[in-house]
């Protein structure tokens, strides 16, 4: 069905009508509200107590044309520039595959291994080192370092994250998110291993990829 016109559209209106959208657009229903709460710059909230809230002509033209887009094929993500992953908002574009929430289960389980896996080291002078193949948004490289830098003060264990890709515009994407989450990571333009260092100073103690790949069912 055709999006709301841009005449009298208010909050109301385009719930009502978000279910049969998003069943036209074979797109979920949450993309529809949370569309509209990006266009008009609201909080969750707002989808609740304030229904009456009428979209000014800009509003609701910007919302046609998300809808529009969707249509098309583009993701929500891929118009609001945002993604949410292991708790953290990530900027990402055309040039980054969009974080799935079930990526997460990797950052859970690389972060269970080093707990019940204590690697030797002298504390705070040589780093353990972590190498994320292949890190595209830079979601799973600046996760662990989050995570990591936690535990860096807890138990006196120095971590150093390296992340590799291919994509020289992916890696501007994870460069500006790590800036975002004050995290620490060494950016290397490579594909794979090719521009690594094999020295055994630069070896690493983890090493986690999670390469492209679409399912049977998208």
């Amino acid at each position: 069905m055709p999006a709301p016109k841009a005449v009298d559209v208010t909050v109301w209106q385009i719930k009502q009508q978000a279910m049969q959208m998003a069943e036209e657009l074979s797109v979920p229903p949450f993309w529809i509200t949370d569309w509209l709460l990006y266009v008009i710059d609201k909080p969750a909230l707002f989808l609740i107590t304030d229904n009456s809230y009428q979209l000014n002509d800009v509003e609701a033209e910007r919302f046609n044309a998300g809808v529009t887009k969707m249509q098309q094929g583009i993701p929500l993500a891929y118009l609001t520039g945002t993604q949410a992953f292991w708790s953290l908002d990530f900027t990402v574009n055309k040039h980054t595959l969009i974080p799935r929430p079930d990526t997460e289960v990797l950052v859970e389980t690389v972060l269970e291994w080093i707990k019940d896996h204590p690697l030797s080291t002298t504390p705070m002078l040589k780093p353990m080192r972590l190498l994320d193949l292949g890190t595209g948004s830079g979601c799973i490289a600046i996760s662990l370092a989050h995570e990591l830098k936690l535990a860096n003060k807890l138990k006196q264990v120095s971590w150093q994250v390296v992340a590799v890709d291919f994509s020289l515009e992916a890696l501007k994407v994870a460069q500006h998110n790590a800036v975002s989450h004050a995290v620490d990571i060494e950016f290397v333009h490579s594909s794979w291993y090719d521009a690594l260092s094999t020295q055994d100073e630069h070896l690493f103690d983890v090493i986690v990829s999670n390469p492209p790949y679409i399912d049977e069912a998208d």
